[in-house]
């Protein structure tokens, strides 16, 4: 009778721990499974003088090269491609452009569904900018933050692609650890749009910079120069080779003053950069975003030269990754490059 007792109460165990292992495994099959946030992911380029450049399509057809521009608040095109696909003018109001060399108002047009990976912004209304001078060939298009902005978008420098991902709270794969930073969306106190805008250190002064992914150097004001005066080597004031061999000459006058400026230590977050050279530079931009009394700066691609990183839009958080060893295909980090002319600001 023992035995016969001994063998029910086990039997019950059995039975017990068997119910518990179903019930594990009904609730581990209705976990939901991490989501994946993947829209598209596309190899990437350097070109025209040191800009992202990916593959895009309108209206199913292309690829067309356009450069990834955080600087700019909408997605245009260049008059080649808009003749080429005789994209027509709309009657809307026209929309101002804003650029360094101050802003104008240009001309709506009917650009198409612009799709790129399995990302897409339709039907596009935008306008046309003008092709770069004939003896520097120029891109289709730019890829601005009405497209961007809806994404995650993770930079690889490693394998040359560029993921944009959905909404999401969790750090992207293998990102977790990278140095961060707020990623803040700004108007400027205007009706034109949203920049992103995040702070760098250089020594104890504390500087606000807009991500400009479209300009391959970077630029900054005087005002910012006079708070970050410690820790620069400045080289001089502006002559016929300031701008080494690159295009932004092209925004000066005679009697503008600018230099060159070699930022010995600049930190974003926890990551860091040495010896850097910028621009130093009142353009009339700053006066369009109101800064021209307060530093302010465009922080352009050569900053991420061998360095993976995160503009994530949605959370407002930019995250960099260390600097890595990569062959130098296009962007350099002592060259100082011309922004891709004006910027539309969606007005």
């Amino acid at each position: 009778m023992r035995g016969a007792r001994v063998f029910a109460i086990a039997a019950a165990r059995v039975r017990m721990s068997a119910g518990l292992a179903l019930l594990a495994a009904a609730a581990l099959w209705a976990m939901p499974a991490a989501a994946n946030t993947l829209a598209a992911a596309i190899p990437y380029r350097i070109d025209y003088d040191g800009w992202y450049t990916v593959p895009v399509y309108i209206d199913g057809e292309g690829p067309y090269d356009f450069i990834i521009d955080s600087g700019a608040t909408v997605t245009v095109v260049f008059r080649k491609l808009a003749e080429r696909r005789k994209m027509p003018r709309t009657d809307l109001p026209p929309r101002r452009i804003l650029g360094l060399v101050g802003a104008e108002r240009l001309p709506v047009h009917r650009i198409g569904d612009v799709s790129v990976g399995g990302a897409m912004l339709p039907s596009l209304l935008s306008v046309v900018i003008e092709d770069w001078p004939e003896d520097r060939p120029s891109p289709d298009g730019i890829l601005g933050l009405d497209f961007l902005s809806r994404y995650r978008v993770l930079f690889d420098a490693r394998r040359r692609v560029i993921e944009f991902h959905l909404p999401g709270d969790a750090p992207l794969d293998g990102t977790g650890r990278w140095a961060k930073t707020a990623l803040i969306a700004d108007d400027f106190g205007q009706d034109s749009g949203e920049l992103y805008r995040f702070t760098a250190r250089v020594g104890q002064a504390r500087i606000p910079f807009v991500l400009d992914l479209g300009a391959a150097g970077t630029i900054i004001n005087y005002s910012a120069l006079r708070r970050m005066m410690t820790g620069l080597h400045i080289d001089g004031p502006r002559d016929s080779g300031f701008s080494t061999g690159t295009r932004l000459n092209d925004i000066f006058s005679e009697t503008d003053v600018a230099r060159l400026v070699k930022i010995r230590r600049l930190r974003v977050g926890s990551a860091s950069w040495r010896n850097l050279l910028y621009i130093v530079y009142d353009a009339p931009i700053f006066r369009e975003l109101g800064a021209e009394r307060r530093p302010l700066g465009f922080f352009g691609s050569d900053n991420f030269t061998g360095r993976s990183f995160v503009a994530d839009f949605p959370n407002g958080e930019l995250r960099i990754g260390p600097e890595e060893r990569l062959p130098r295909q296009g962007m350099a980090r002592d060259r100082v490059a011309r922004p891709p002319g004006p910027r539309p600001t969606g007005e």
